[in-house]
């Protein structure tokens, strides 16, 4: 995977995926990508409600990263949780 290839708004599974202690995944969501493709930030059920995204680069973000599989049904309302 290339960082040309991570967008915001589409959800991403890491190579090891874990469980979380609520039954979901630790699939993550772009929510932001730097003009110069340098950091990303992200959602996920791992991300408490309340908490800031983190952020993290580009570079730690493809390593974990597998594959792109943002499907309508399965990706997490980012919108949403904005204001929790």
């Amino acid at each position: 995977m290339k960082p040309e290839n991570i967008k915001v708004d589409k959800l991403y599974r890491g190579h090891r995926r874990r469980k979380l202690w609520n039954g979901e995944y630790d699939d993550r969501v772009i929510v932001w990508v730097s003009s110069d493709m340098s950091m990303v930030q992200y959602d996920s059920y791992s991300v408490g409600v309340g908490r800031y995204y983190p952020e993290t680069t580009m570079e730690k973000f493809l390593k974990w990263a597998k594959e792109e599989v943002t499907q309508p049904d399965n990706a997490p309302d980012t919108k949403s949780r904005a204001g929790d």
